[in-house]
């Protein structure tokens, strides 16, 4: 009986952290600082910001981005917040993508510019396809019209051509780099899609727990035959 009753504590332990692995904005590692760095690159963008049903932003904005850490070294990284970018190094953390429907295709795009599996086009143009993924309602049905315009800076047809893409689910390498600091009025950080191959904490404890959970369960497997 002891022995059924751990085997079952072990099981219910390995589905409350498939859970937490499975819901949306997980943190996946411990927090870090970092400051980020831009080209010369711009486009002039009109940003509404449905959450305050105001105007964020209208003019000329960067379109390429690296978020310098200590912890992970440089990483490319593709903004998806309408918020203004830090002044200095400030605290990130990794989240799961979650069930974010527009951040997972956001994800998909920049995926194709980091493996280069999709259009040769310049960094500036992808950063524009998704910001227009991310922010307007259609998921990217236009780039003059909607929460999100663009009207120069970057070829708008490869912009367009990047839209037409069927997106897929990105990789388990791709998280959402997130300033967990309150904000207000706007003056939040940026987040930005990053990829970083770190081992996720819910699946290490979950495979363990599997693994003790069948260690428990041989071993009285091994007990009735004797």
């Amino acid at each position: 009986m002891k022995r059924r009753n751990l085997f079952l504590s072990f099981l219910m332990i390995a589905l409350a952290f498939g859970c937490m692995l499975g819901s949306p904005n997980v943190t996946i590692a411990t927090p870090f600082n970092a400051s980020v760095s831009t080209t010369n690159e711009t486009a002039t963008v009109y940003i509404y910001d449905t959450a305050n049903d105001k105007v964020f932003y209208s003019g000329r904005v960067y379109t390429e981005y690296t978020l310098n850490t200590y912890l992970y070294g440089p990483l490319d990284a593709f903004c998806v917040e309408a918020a203004y970018g830090p002044s200095g190094t400030v605290p990130y953390e990794l989240l799961s993508l979650g069930n974010n429907a527009k951040l997972q295709q956001a994800a998909w795009v920049a995926e194709q510019y980091w493996n280069n599996n999709g259009p040769n086009y310049s960094k500036g143009v992808y950063q524009i396809a998704i910001w227009e993924i991310v922010f307007d309602s259609g998921l990217g049905s236009g780039l003059s019209d909607g929460n999100f315009r663009v009207s120069n800076g970057v070829t708008l047809s490869e912009v367009a051509t990047i839209l037409g893409l069927s997106r897929e689910a990105p990789g388990a390498d791709v998280f959402l780099a997130h300033n967990p600091v309150d904000t207000f009025a706007n003056l939040g950080t940026q987040d930005y899609l990053v990829s970083v191959p770190v081992p996720e904490p819910a699946t290490m404890l979950l495979f363990g727990a599997g693994l003790l959970g069948l260690a428990g369960f041989g071993r009285r497997k091994i007990f009735r035959k004797r």
